[in-house]
C-alpha cells in the first residue's frame, strides 16, 4: 500500500513537472487565437466553422487545430459545427469591458522574447529587455505609438479590476487635489473622482497615456482634471496635497526608485501622504506571492518585488514612515506613508 501510495505521488510530482515545462503552450496558444482574430470573429448566436475559417483566412484543417487548442483552455466550445465563446473566452474580446485581448499580445511578444534571457538576468543581475531591442522597456515603447498604446490598453484593464476597491479601504475625503505619478490611462482616479466629489486630481504621463485617459476613463472629469506629460525622474509637480505611486516603483531597482521617491518628498510638505499600490513579497522564501513576476520585473526592466522590510528600508531613505499597509486583494497591497 505504501508503494502504492509512493508510486502515485511520483507519477503526479512528474506529471506537473511536465506540464510546466510546456506552460507556454497554452499562453502562446491564446495569443494565437487573438492575433488570428477568432474572437473577433464569433457571433453571439456561433459562427460555422467554414465560415470562421474564411473570415479570418486560414486552412480549415489549421482552424480544427487553434479551436482544439482554444477548447481545452475553456475559451471556445463547439456545438454542432459552430462555434461559440465560453464565459472565460469573452475577457479575449476587444469590446470586453476587462478586456484581456491586449496584455495577451503584450505578454507573448517582446515580454516573451525577454524571459528566454532570464538566465542572463541572473548571472549579471541586470535587465536583459535592452540587448534584444537596442533600449531599456520604457524608453523603448516611447519610440513607437503602436506598442505604447497596446502597453497602456493593457495595463489599464488590471487597472480597471484591481482600483475599484481603492476609494472604499481608504478614507480620501480629508484631501483636496490627488497627484496620480504614472497613473496610466486614469482609472485610479477616476475611481477617486467618483466617490469623492470634492476632489481633483492631476495625472502625470506620457503624451499617449494621457490622450487615452481623456478619451476614456477620464473624459467625465475632464474640468476636475489637470493633465500633465512629464518624466517623474526629471521632476514632480508641487500642489497636491497627496501623491499616488500604483505599481510604480516595482519598475526600477533600488537606486532609480529611490529618486523618485526623493523627488516625491521634494513636491510635498510635512505630514502629506504617499500612498503606494504594489505587491508585497512574504518574508517566507517559500511562500509563491509574487515569486515570478520578481523574476519578470528584474528581466524585463531590472525592477524588483519588494518584501515588508524592504518598503521600509527603501521608504525610510527618502523621507517617509510608513503608517499602515491595507490589502487591496490577494495580490495588492495600499502603503500609506507619510513625509516627515
Amino acid at each position: 500500500m505504501v508503494d502504492e501510495r509512493k508510486q502515485n505521488n511520483f507519477s503526479d510530482l512528474f506529471d506537473n513537472l511536465s506540464a510546466s515545462l510546456v506552460s507556454f503552450w497554452e499562453s502562446q496558444t491564446i495569443y494565437a487565437g487573438v492575433r488570428l482574430g477568432i474572437f473577433e470573429n464569433i457571433t453571439h448566436e456561433g459562427t460555422f466553422l467554414e465560415e470562421l475559417a474564411d473570415s479570418i483566412e486560414i486552412e480549415y484543417e489549421n482552424l480544427l487545430k487553434i479551436i482544439r487548442g482554444l477548447s481545452s483552455l475553456d475559451l471556445l466550445k463547439v456545438k454542432n459545427n459552430r462555434v461559440f465563446i465560453t464565459q472565460k473566452g469573452e475577457f479575449l474580446q476587444n469590446d470586453s469591458e476587462f478586456s484581456l485581448a491586449s496584455a495577451a499580445i503584450m505578454w507573448n511578444e517582446e515580454h516573451y522574447e525577454t524571459w528566454k534571457k532570464t538566465f542572463h538576468a541572473l548571472k549579471s543581475g541586470k535587465e536583459e529587455f535592452s540587448s534584444l531591442f537596442n533600449a531599456p522597456y520604457f524608453e523603448w515603447l516611447e519610440d513607437s505609438d503602436k506598442k505604447a498604446e497596446l502597453y497602456q490598453r493593457a495595463i489599464s484593464t488590471y487597472a480597471k479590476k484591481d482600483y475599484q476597491k481603492i476609494p472604499t479601504i481608504q478614507d480620501f475625503s480629508r484631501h483636496k487635489v490627488v497627484l496620480d505619478i504614472g497613473g496610466g490611462s486614469g482609472h485610479l482616479l477616476r475611481n477617486l473622482l467618483e466617490i469623492y466629489p470634492n476632489l481633483k486630481g492631476v495625472l502625470l504621463e506620457s503624451e499617449k497615456a494621457i490622450e487615452i485617459a481623456k478619451k476614456e476613463a477620464l473624459k467625465d472629469f475632464i474640468d476636475r482634471c489637470e493633465f500633465i506629460i512629464g518624466n517623474f525622474f526629471e521632476k514632480i509637480p508641487k500642489g497636491a496635497d497627496t501623491i499616488f505611486l500604483c505599481r510604480i516603483l516595482h519598475d526600477w531597482n533600488d537606486e532609480d526608485a529611490s529618486k523618485i521617491l526623493n523627488n516625491c518628498f521634494n513636491a510635498m510638505k510635512k505630514d502629506e501622504n504617499l500612498y503606494i499600490i504594489e505587491l508585497i513579497l512574504p518574508e517566507d522564501l517559500n511562500k509563491p506571492l509574487g515569486a515570478l513576476l520578481n523574476l519578470n520585473m528584474l528581466t524585463l526592466t531590472g525592477g524588483k518585488e519588494r518584501t515588508k522590510t524592504e518598503f521600509i528600508q527603501l521608504l525610510e531613505r527618502s523621507g517617509f514612515n510608513i503608517e499602515q499597509i491595507k490589502e487591496i486583494n490577494n495580490i495588492n497591497s495600499l502603503i500609506i506613508a507619510t513625509r516627515v
